[in-house]
């Protein structure tokens, strides 16, 4: 839809309704603005409008990619609570599909199913088909699709060319396959605004953690303060040590049995805080975690944990877990292996090993310029106002390592060799 075709006046001379903020969207109508934005303001607790604005950005550059490609059958995996695949309603018959685990995607910790259910109800322009997935293979025959759809998910696999493999099952022949993920710079920008800036009070709250009464004083300051329950008990749950968090997910009891003094010398658990940190805080989505360590070392989930359990009663290991940068994905040694995972080349190669071929690189997505305020609804807001000025950019966006997200177009190709089909 045109500029022009958006801004033209009503037929029949009625006062169009004014739309309670500005469209800087190039491919959606300010109708349909307005429609997304009353729905977030008439559900507070369910999508903000900032966090909303955000998802509509992101979609306006794949809205193009998703027009000039056959789209009577789409698939969004990874969906969450449905944003994306109620927009991409309006194209085609479309498929959606989470993990089946408490806490559908990365940081939940509760069911969303109630509110994807009402996301889709109140926004899709048809009937979106959901259907809960494994983790290991996708719950529809091959060659199903036109196009599948992920943002940010394709980090959070343990294995990305058997993911690809089975992206690439569910597509036709000819079927395209857009991927949202990040590249280095947005790796080395929340190292750099996550952990370098953020030290001082990192290490005051690693030290408070030690510090019972230090953690008890906290927490009764935010109750005389009038904050929320809600608030209090993550503040609560932070300063949780972590030996005693173990504890609690895991089920352990102390002390530990004897053999597990053993287990010391075969496992290195130093040199998995950064995942480990993925499971301690969402045990239940990041259980594989444990089974990726346990498989490396050679030892059961049950003798790892005890491992764990004589590891983390060390104060001084407790302090080091609590001063380790952390990584956005789960299964990334360090934050310097997730950063060389995330270069441009290293993403298309794993494309390609699956079968793909690669199409399309571009950026579109700035958090070191856009993105670098304290407030994550001020990041949303300065994001929002620039989609104009970054889908004029060409020049910019061919540059997709300046970026830090992008977006990969990858396609079956018309024959492919069935041995590459996982």
């Amino acid at each position: 839809m045109s500029s022009t075709q958006k801004q033209s006046a009503p037929q029949g001379g009625a006062e169009k309704p004014r739309l309670p903020i500005r469209n800087r969207l190039l491919h959606m109508s300010d109708d349909e603005l307005a429609r997304f934005v009353a729905f977030a303001d008439e559900h507070p607790g369910l999508v903000s409008r900032h966090h909303l604005l955000q998802k509509l950005a992101i979609f306006d550059f794949v809205y193009p990619i998703v027009a000039r490609h056959p789209h009577e059958t789409i698939l969004e995996i990874g969906c969450g609570y449905g944003v994306h695949s109620a927009l991409l309603s309006q194209f085609g018959r479309v498929s959606a599909t989470e993990l089946q685990v408490p806490g559908s995607f990365v940081g939940a910790n509760h069911d969303v199913g109630s509110g994807r259910e009402t996301v889709l109800r109140g926004l899709a322009k048809g009937e979106v088909q959901f259907a809960h997935n494994d983790g290991r293979r996708l719950p529809y025959p091959d060659r199903t699709f036109d196009i599948v759809f992920h943002n940010s998910v394709i980090e959070h696999v343990p294995d990305v060319v058997a993911y690809n493999q089975e992206v690439l099952r569910v597509l036709k022949p000819g079927g395209i396959c857009i991927c949202i993920t990040g590249t280095p710079m947005l790796c080395a920008f929340r190292f750099v605004g996550g952990f370098v800036l953020k030290l001082p009070f990192i290490l005051a709250v690693a030290v408070a953690r030690e510090l019972g009464w230090a953690s008890r004083l906290a927490t009764a300051a935010l109750a005389a303060a009038g904050i929320s329950v809600a608030t209090r008990g993550k503040v609560a749950e932070r300063l949780q040590r972590v030996d005693r968090r173990l504890g609690a997910v895991a089920g352990l009891e102390r002390p530990a049995a004897a053999a597990a003094a053993a287990l010391r010398s075969r496992v290195n658990v130093r040199a998995h805080y950064a995942r480990l940190y993925h499971y301690l805080y969402f045990p239940s989505y990041n259980r594989i975690v444990l089974d990726e360590i346990a498989r490396e070392h050679g030892v059961s989930v049950e003798e790892l944990l005890r491992c764990m359990e004589l590891h983390f009663r060390g104060r001084i290991n407790r302090l080091r877990f609590s001063l380790t940068p952390r990584t956005h994905g789960q299964h990334y040694r360090n934050a310097r292996h997730e950063m060389r995972e995330w270069r441009l080349p290293r993403w298309e190669e794993q494309f390609r090993a699956a079968g793909f071929a690669v199409d399309i690189l571009e950026g579109f997505r700035f958090h070191q310029v856009l993105e670098a305020t304290p407030s994550y609804k001020w990041d949303s807001a300065l994001y929002y106002r620039a989609v104009r000025m970054i889908h004029g950019a060409d020049w910019l966006r061919a540059r997709p390592k300046l970026s830090s997200e992008f977006i990969l177009v990858a396609r079956r190709p018309l024959l492919t060799p069935p041995e590459t089909v996982g």
